[in-house]
C-alpha cells in the first residue's frame, strides 16, 4: 500500500476512533507540524473529504537546520546596540519601520522610490574561515509571511546605507502576483557568474530562509522547497569579516513592499 494511501486510512481510523468514544460524531482537531516549524490545525467535523494526487509534484519544505545556535536575535527588546537602521533610494526607518510584538516590521507604501528599508550589523557579523568549507556557517530567518512582500538580504564587508553599490551577496525574495513570487541571488558588482538564476516561487513569503555561508560560496534553502546556489563570491573569501542586512526592497521602483521578520539565528 502506498504511503499516502497508508495516511489517508490511518487519519480516518485516528477519526472514527475518537468519535466512537463517545458513541456520537464529535469535533476533533488533527494537528500537523511542518518541518519549517509552522503547524496547521483542522477541525474535524468541517472536513467533508480528504483527497490525494499521484500526479501532482510536490516541493518538499526545507529540512530542520542543524548546528549549535551561536546568536538568536527575537526582537523581544526592541531594536538592540548590535544593529543600525538603515534606509536609502526612498528609505525611511522612522516613517516605515518598526519593532511590534517581538517582528521587525518594516511597511514602505507606494511611491517612495525603491524604498529601502530595514537594519543592518553595527559591526561585521562574522568572519570567513577556512573551517567553513566542512561545516558551513548557517543564518536562519524567520518571517511572518502573509505580511511579507519584499525583501533583500546582504551580506558585505561594507557597512553602507546603500549595499547596491558594493560587492555583496545579494538575495532577494519579492511577490509578483497574487499566486507567484521570485528569488534569486546575485553579486550586484560582480560579473554573471556568480548569480544563481533566479527562480519563480509560490506567492505566500517563505516561512524560513536558511543561507549555508562557505568560504567564496552561499547556499540558500527556502522552506517552500526552492534552493539556490551563488558562487565565485569574492567578498567571502577566508579572512574577510561580513555585515548582516535585510530591508525591504519592491519588484518595480515605486512600488510598495513589506517585510516582517520574526527572528535571526546563526547556527553553526
Amino acid at each position: 500500500m502506498k504511503t499516502k494511501n497508508k495516511f489517508a486510512l490511518l487519519l480516518m481510523l485516528m477519526c472514527s476512533a475518537l468519535f466512537a468514544v463517545a458513541g456520537v460524531c464529535i469535533a476533533s482537531t488533527v494537528i500537523i507540524n511542518f518541518n519549517d516549524g509552522s503547524t496547521v490545525k483542522y477541525d474535524t467535523s468541517q472536513i467533508m473529504s480528504i483527497m490525494f494526487s499521484d500526479g501532482a509534484q510536490v516541493k518538499y519544505p526545507a529540512k530542520s537546520v542543524e548546528g549549535n545556535v551561536l546568536f538568536t536575535e527575537d526582537f523581544s527588546v526592541g531594536l538592540t546596540t548590535m544593529w543600525e537602521p538603515m534606509a536609502c533610494a526612498g528609505g525611511d526607518y522612522k516613517r516605515f519601520a518598526k519593532i511590534e510584538d517581538g517582528k521587525l516590521y518594516v511597511n514602505v507604501p507606494p511611491n517612495n522610490h525603491w524604498g529601502k528599508t530595514g537594519i543592518v550589523s553595527r559591526d561585521p557579523m562574522f568572519t570567513v574561515d577556512g573551517n567553513m568549507e566542512s561545516k558551513p556557517l548557517k543564518i536562519v530567518f524567520d518571517f511572518d509571511s502573509p505580511r511579507t512582500t519584499g525583501y533583500v538580504i546582504a551580506l558585505s564587508t561594507a557597512k553602507a546605507q546603500d549595499v547596491w553599490h558594493h560587492s555583496n551577496v545579494w538575495f532577494y525574495w519579492m511577490k509578483t502576483s497574487a499566486i507567484n513570487g521570485v528569488t534569486g541571488m546575485v553579486d550586484t558588482r560582480a560579473e554573471k557568474e556568480t548569480t544563481s538564476g533566479q527562480q519563480v516561487t509560490p506567492g505566500q513569503a517563505p516561512k524560513t530562509v536558511i543561507l549555508s555561508i562557505y568560504p567564496e560560496r552561499v547556499e540558500a534553502a527556502l522552506s517552500d522547497g526552492t534552493r539556490l546556489q551563488s558562487r565565485n563570491l569574492s567578498q567571502l573569501k577566508v579572512g574577510n569579516s561580513i555585515h548582516l542586512y535585510i530591508f525591504s526592497h519592491p519588484t518595480n521602483a515605486g512600488n510598495p513592499s513589506a517585510v516582517s521578520l520574526d527572528s535571526i539565528k546563526i547556527m553553526r
